[in-house]
């Protein structure tokens, strides 16, 4: 196994635990001095595009490098022209480039296009010294890539859902009805206010799924319409009763 091996190896481990990370600002700062770590690069840092007309270094090292701003659409259109994959400058000086300013007296460079939902980062590594980037050096730029836009992604779909959640949890609690949801798993059950009140818990909220049904059965002599709906989507299943006095 190779140096490189083993630094992909040690990449996909040490960003297992960021797989639940709320913000990019959380996992990507450390996850470009992993690479700085791994790869004894001079410099690395990440190029955001904020809007269409900026573009901000963040996370440099050096640090003099940070808040450097571009113009988005060149570098955009740089990255377009190379299918949003790597790029390998073993010898920077034959480059005609976009980012002159930021790696001169640098021997080569690799830039790591991010993107996430039409979301676009540049992570760029230089070295003061030439570097070979053999084909198991490309594989563990290719892993980090796709390391790093399978955490944004998940990201995403975590404030995805969260959001949808605070909608949901919204309607639900302002519905007229008594309405009580427990999953398929049987993990946990659901109620909203006015089947708090009319269950006798506490208050709304999620409940073991057996305090619920015990409070169900508590009903069966009430002169209540029950109806129950199964509900099945990507992010959960379960069933649905609602309780109307007649």
């Amino acid at each position: 196994m190779t140096n490189w091996d083993n630094s992909t190896i040690s990449f996909i481990l040490q960003t297992g635990k960021w797989m639940k990370a709320k913000e990019p600002e959380d996992f990507l700062p450390e996850g470009i001095s992993l690479i700085r770590k791994l790869t004894g690069a001079y410099t690395t840092l990440q190029i955001i595009f904020e809007d269409e007309r900026t573009a901000r270094i963040k996370n440099a090292m050096p640090l003099f490098l940070d808040d450097f701003i571009f113009d988005p659409a060149p570098i955009k259109s740089f990255l377009e022209a190379n299918d949003f994959e790597p790029v390998y400058w073993k010898n920077i000086t034959e480059q005609n480039h976009l980012f002159s300013d930021i790696l001169l007296a640098l021997s080569s460079a690799v830039l790591i296009p991010v993107v996430s939902n039409n979301h676009y980062r540049l992570i760029i590594i230089g070295w003061s010294e030439p570097q070979s980037f053999n084909s198991t050096f490309q594989n563990f730029i290719i892993v980090v890539k796709n390391r790093l836009e399978e955490l944004l992604q998940n990201v995403e779909l975590y404030h995805t859902l969260y959001k949808n959640n605070d909608r949901y949890k919204a309607i639900f609690q302002g519905l007229p009805q008594a309405i009580v949801f427990i999953d398929d798993k049987e993990e946990a059950g659901w109620v909203n206010t006015k089947a708090a009140e009319l269950l006798q818990l506490a208050k709304e909220d999620s409940y073991e799924p057996g305090i619920v049904a015990a409070a169900m059965s508590e009903l069966r002599n009430k002169t209540l319409l029950v109806s129950c709906t199964p509900i099945s989507t990507k992010e959960i299943n379960g069933k649905l009763w609602i309780f109307e006095e007649r």
